[in-house]
């Protein structure tokens, strides 16, 4: 969640977003529903 640094920041919590790490599950999530339903 793109979010997830201010809210961080915010509550005083070590949140932060990290955009390589959400690319890289979302591209995981894919080819995992590629290689299960096709």
């Amino acid at each position: 969640n793109p979010n997830a640094t201010e809210k961080g920041k915010e509550h005083n919590m070590p949140i932060r977003y990290d955009a390589a790490a959400d690319s890289a599950s979302w591209n995981d999530m894919k080819q995992f529903f590629e290689r299960i339903l096709h």
